[in-house]
């Protein structure tokens, strides 16, 4: 009998769900790795995990010493794509490993995050008899990654957090199945369900604070400075008159993506290396750091780069409603009853079999 077990984030007081643990009879799959209520036994339990990409809330896990112990002296075999792979060791080097002083803890970390095999998207990969997946990208970060898992029983897609920008091509998600690959259960991670127009209503007020010189400094994570410097930038008012500088800081970042082919910079020069730019006469610096500084504004929290309801109303199109099971997670709790009605009113939604996971066990 195959089963599902869903868990709560520990990363951030929200409490998501952005953990899940699918068992069927012969194997037990990680679906990300972001929570710290799992048993020790749970961990030990494992024979695959999945890491869809780089944010704290999905691989935290993998920090937890106690869970360090059990996956290295188990057989269980973790996979990302190439990309999440780097910037989960790169992002642990330049900045989770200065806050732990114990060597022995340090080198223990480092040799998990080494043992995450990095994998092409689109390539078929062989578990097992029976039993295969494939990375797809999901657009919400660089790199990250809903994965398809098929066994012999169960056939699975889990999102991932996942996103669909039509102005960036890198915040694209991008389905690709064969003729014979179906889907049984898709398990919605990454899905903004409370609010269709969250990716530019803040936007929007930080555009018009900068033209109003209200603030020009901003605090951003490593993970994110792109694409928020990208959405800032398109708007005209702010493209003809402001630059964005990428200062040293990021420049193991911006080596990783372009070790991977990305561009993070757009094309009239507006998002630059600092050690690259002179500033155009007439311009305006728009400062971003990774660095705590007073004076200074978070946007961390400012950068939608979930799907939004409507675009993922349209990507079950892409599914058959009378054989495809949907299962949402990463959802906001406190609306979760107007979520609910959304989702069996909508002409987008209503003809699926929809299900809101809460944190425990589900018999698939």
């Amino acid at each position: 009998m195959a089963s599902l077990k869903s868990y709560r984030t520990s990363a951030d007081a929200s409490k998501k769900i952005t953990t899940y643990v699918f068992k069927n009879t012969s194997d037990v799959f990680a679906f990300d790795f972001g929570s710290n209520d799992l048993t020790i036994e749970d961990v030990k339990s494992l024979d695959y995990m999945f890491i869809t990409h780089e944010h704290m809330d999905h691989f935290m896990g993998l920090l937890n010493l106690d869970y360090v112990d059990a996956l290295l002296s188990s057989n269980c075999k973790i996979y990302a794509s190439n990309v999440t792979k780097d910037l989960i060791i790169a992002i642990f080097e330049n900045s989770i490993r200065v806050g732990i002083t114990n060597k022995s803890e340090i080198d223990k970390i480092r040799k998990l995050l080494n043992k995450i095999e990095g994998v092409l998207f689109f390539e078929r990969k062989e578990l097992n008899k029976g039993t295969y997946f494939k990375l797809f990208p999901s657009g919400h970060t660089y790199g990250s990654s809903m994965v398809y898992l098929s066994t012999r029983d169960i056939k699975i897609l889990y999102t991932g957090d996942i996103d669909f920008s039509n102005d960036d091509g890198d915040r694209q998600y991008q389905l690709e199945f064969e003729m014979n690959e179906t889907v049984d259960y898709l398990i919605a991670d990454g899905t903004y369900l409370d609010n269709e127009n969250f990716k530019d209503e803040e936007l929007s007020l930080v555009r018009e604070k900068i033209l109003k010189k209200k603030y020009c400094n901003f605090y951003c994570k490593p993970e994110k400075i792109v694409f928020f410097s990208k959405k800032l930038m398109l708007s005209s008012k702010l493209k003809d008159k402001y630059c964005v500088v990428f200062p040293s800081e990021f420049k193991w970042y911006l080596n990783i993506l372009k070790k991977y082919n990305y561009d993070p910079f757009i094309t009239d020069e507006i998002v630059l290396e600092s050690d690259k730019y002179y500033l155009p006469e007439g311009r305006i610096l728009l400062s971003v750091t990774n660095k705590q500084k007073e004076k200074q504004t978070n946007v961390t929290g400012l950068v939608g780069l979930h799907i939004s309801f409507t675009d993922f109303g349209y990507m079950l199109y892409s599914f058959d409603p009378s054989k495809t099971k949907i299962l949402v997670g990463h959802y906001n709790f406190e609306k979760k009853q107007d979520i609910l009605d959304t989702l069996h009113s909508s002409s987008l939604t209503s003809d699926f079999n929809v299900r809101l996971l809460i944190p425990g066990e589900l018999t698939l």
